[in-house]
Order: structure tokens, then sequence, then C-alpha cells
């Protein structure tokens, strides 16, 4: 093993920088830190936790239909890093394979009275691996928050914030301060 001790190894002008031949294997040690101020890249790739998006109903007021499944109408976004939200059908399609952690949340307006759910949902699957949902009798403004992560296979697979209930009639969700948003990314390394 040979030692080279330097401050800085820098490509010439106009050139990429390799370290390693196909094969090798390039290994940062327990207690080093790899500083990237950069892109890192995987195969020209970028690296990082996206696709990754946060969007989020502006309306005052929400209508939920009575035994219906109905999308969260998130038309703003806060961030959206690979445009894979949809602000008309309210769809998120990373097209990128791999594992997501996906959240949303909703606040009902107080006059529910009346079971409320809240499910993150991939492709309107209602199996384990494709829902996940929270709830609560809502009688009074009540928050609802689900979060889960899902395989998604990049090219087709898309997942929805939705609401249900069954109170006889149209229900309103509160949205103070838009509260009722829905979001996710790519979990690095999974």
């Amino acid at each position: 093993m040979s030692l080279l001790n330097v401050n800085k190894i820098d490509p010439a002008t106009g050139t990429a920088l390799e370290i390693g031949t196909s094969g090798d294997t390039i290994t940062v040690p327990s207690g080093a830190t790899f500083n990237v101020a950069g892109t890192l890249q995987s195969g020209g790739t970028a690296v990082g936790n996206t696709p990754a998006f946060q969007a989020y109903a502006n309306s005052s007021f929400v209508a939920i239909a009575n035994d219906t499944y109905t999308s969260i109408p998130c038309v703003n976004e806060y961030f959206d890093s690979d445009s894979a939200f949809n602000t008309s059908t309210y769809k998120f399609t990373p097209q990128t394979a791999g594992k997501y952690y996906v959240y949303a949340n909703m606040v009902t307006d107080g006059n529910w009275n009346t079971s409320a759910f809240l499910m993150v949902q991939k492709n309107q699957g209602f199996n384990n691996d494709d829902l996940k949902r929270a709830s609560t009798y809502a009688s009074n403004d009540a928050g609802i928050f689900v979060g889960g992560i899902f395989t998604m296979n990049g090219s087709s697979d898309y997942i929805e914030a939705r609401v249900y209930q069954q109170s006889g009639g149209s229900l309103n969700l509160r949205n103070q301060g838009n509260e009722n948003y829905f979001g996710g990314f790519l979990i690095m390394g999974a």
C-alpha cells in the first residue's frame, strides 16, 4: 500500500478527475467527512432526496362530498424538484423508481360530527402496500396527519392524498394558513 499526502488534487483545465478503475472500491473511512459542495452524481444522475415536492390547497374551505374518496385539491406548490406533482390531477408521479416517504395533512372545519379518514394512496389501491390511513371522529376542528413509505416503479405509479367521510352530505375542510397539504420525497439509499 502506498500513501500520498496532498492538500488538493486538481484535474487539468477542461478535463474530469477520475479516481480508480472499473472494479476498484474507493473507501471513505469511519470518522472521515466527505463534504460535497457541488452536485454528487451516480452514473451521471444527481444523487439526493429527489424527486421531492410539497403542495397545498389554498381555498378557504375545501368541500368533501359524502361517501366519495376526494383528492385534496393541492393547486399550489411550495416546491416540486422534478415537476412530478400535477396541480390539476393532484397526483405525484415521480418518474424515478425507489422508496418514497409520502405525507398529508388535513383539518376539518368543526361541523363534521362523523368519522374523518385521510389517506395517502398508491394507484388508488387498498392493500397494505398501497395505502396508509389515519382517522378521527371530527366533532370540532380536527387535524389529521398521515405518512408512510411506498415503493414506486417510477414510470406509472402515482400517489394521491384523499379524504373520505359518510355524514350524509358534503362537508368542508378548514384551511387557515394552508393547513391542508400533501408532500413526499425519495428516500436516498433505501
